[in-house]
């Protein structure tokens, strides 16, 4: 009896979702899992039919699997008209039987068995998954410059329908190297596998996934040698002088290499047509000749390659002005200093012919005493109360020149008197150091007084034309006290100065008769004295 796909009755059919790939092959389902279960224990009928998918590939796998327990009493499963299972595969109680088939594009079934009724039975047939593999490695050969890194192109076939990783290896890592994997994506079908030179040879790499592979030669090439650079970048010069620059290849070479030298402009540097990097150096000097100011770009060049370098050409920096005096600083008046100065050629002799002493707008050169690195000038006549300038100018045979101006001041100030102490403080002891400095021009001696609460104790103290220090021999008592000093100059200009400091002792302490203290500590009212 023979029963129609479309008869719910007669049998039910399953289909099942293709599940992840097997660890083994054939893993991809292409058709079923279909079951049908037996209405009696009368012979039963099955067809059906399927195509083959362009993703998969053989070896095919036939499974008929039946629901426990095997009551079959007949069965025959034809694909495509040919017998491929009978009743006898299923001896001994078997409830599964698989079965490498033949597929072809598009297939049929037929499947007659009989047995116990409810008896489930179970179709599915598996493909092999048609994985993508390197089918070429392009181009064969690479010819790579060693130093150089380059690319290969592994060619998928079919296109792979997820992601995945090609083995990549050189057969000679030595000579080229690549990445142990490369990934691809799903769909692509040109896989760059990158190749990194590590010497002059030749090395086979070699790309492998899912049992296919594709092989190319790289052949690592010499390199030949190119600027590397031209240091330093920049090199400043002083006119007339020489310098050098060095010039950088590539790579070591076995024989003399000859690398090609030109200046913008040679009015301002120049340099040799060439220079030599002898075999088994990577580098030579250049000679820089440093002709006149200005700018110049320097450059190397070999085998299409080049490099430049920039020259700063100056004039020489300017002689050097040193050690002026009298310099920021006053005299007393009806002074006669000398004026004097050095100096010194940085790039240059001096030119003694081109020395020029100015003072107070007036050129004193030919009175003065003039050698190539300094000059002195003695001024004969008093000088007045004012500031005087002085201006002198050096130049060198180079044709630089330097010029510096400076002032100095003759006065006569008046006696001060500064740094006095001790001032508006409470002092606790009695006989106190009281010192005041003193500055001024001829000072008379005798004129320095200094008095302490309106007493003259200038026989008691230490009085020198730049101090005064007294120290009371008498305790001072609790108070405020005052000092006045006074001095005169030759010119019999006056000056002074007062101030005062307080004297307070802390009273001795309260105490009861077992000698405990019984008040606060003493502490001293702090007033600011005019």
């Amino acid at each position: 009896m023979r029963f129609a796909l479309g008869w719910v009755a007669a049998l039910v059919m399953l289909f099942g979702q293709a599940g992840a790939a097997l660890a083994q092959t054939p893993s991809q389902v292409i058709f079923g899992p279909v079951s049908v279960k037996l209405p009696s224990s009368s012979l039963f009928s099955f067809s059906n039919s399927f195509n083959l998918p362009a993703s998969v590939t053989g070896p095919y796998l036939l499974r008929v699997k039946l629901s426990a327990p095997n009551s079959l009493t007949s069965l025959s499963f034809k694909l495509n008209n040919v017998q491929v299972l009978s009743l006898a595969d299923f001896a001994g109680g078997k409830t599964q039987v698989d079965r490498t088939v033949t597929v072809m594009t598009k297939n049929s079934f037929s499947l007659q068995l009989a047995g116990k009724t409810g008896t489930v039975i179970t179709i599915t047939v598996f493909a092999t998954p048609n994985l993508p593999k390197p089918t070429s490695l392009t181009p064969d050969p690479l010819v790579v410059t060693f130093g150089a890194s380059r690319t290969l192109t592994a060619t998928l076939s079919p296109t792979p329908t997820a992601a995945g990783s090609l083995s990549v290896s050189s057969a000679n890592s030595t000579v080229a190297t690549v990445p142990a994997s490369v990934s691809f994506a799903s769909g692509q079908t040109s896989v760059p596998i990158p190749v990194t030179t590590r010497a002059v040879g030749s090395a086979v790499i070699t790309a492998s996934a899912n049992g296919g592979q594709a092989s190319a030669t790289v052949n690592v090439m010499p390199a030949p040698p190119t600027v590397a650079s031209l240091a330093p970048a920049t090199l400043s010069l002083i006119q007339g002088s020489s310098g050098a620059l060095t010039v950088t290849i590539s790579a070591a070479q076995t024989t003399n290499t000859t690398v090609s030298v030109a200046t913008s402009a040679a009015g301002v540097a120049t340099v040799p047509l060439s220079v030599i990097v002898p075999a088994g150096a990577v580098g030579a000097p250049i000679a820089v000749n440093a002709v006149a100011p200005g700018a110049v770009q320097i450059t190397a060049s070999l085998n299409n390659t080049s490099a430049t370098a920039s020259v700063q050409v100056t004039l020489p920096p300017p002689p050097v002005i040193s050690g002026q005096s009298p310099k920021d600083e006053t005299l007393p008046g009806g002074s006669t200093p000398q004026i004097s100065a050095q100096y010194r050629g940085v790039g240059s002799s001096i030119d003694v012919n081109r020395v020029k002493l100015l003072f107070d707008g007036l050129d004193v050169t030919s009175q003065a005493t003039v050698t190539d690195s300094a000059i002195a000038y003695q001024v004969t006549k008093p000088l007045s109360d004012a500031t005087h300038a002085v201006t002198l100018t050096v130049a060198d045979l180079a044709g630089g020149s330097a010029t510096q101006t400076w002032s100095f001041l003759v006065d006569d100030p008046a006696p001060n008197f500064y740094s006095e102490t001790p001032r508006d403080i409470f002092l606790a002891v009695r006989n106190p150091r009281i010192r005041v400095l003193l500055s001024g021009f001829n000072i008379v001696p005798s004129s320095i007084r200094i008095t302490l609460d309106g007493n003259d104790v200038t026989a008691q103290a230490d009085v020198a034309t730049d101090r005064i220090i007294f120290t009371p021999v008498s305790p001072l008592g609790d108070g405020l006290h005052a000092v006045n000093v006074v001095a005169t100059d030759a010119r019999g200009v006056t000056a002074g100065k007062q101030w005062s400091f307080t004297v307070e002792l802390p009273p001795p302490p309260s105490t009861t008769e077992d000698g405990v203290r019984t008040d606060d500590p003493f502490i001293p009212e702090v007033r600011v004295l005019p």
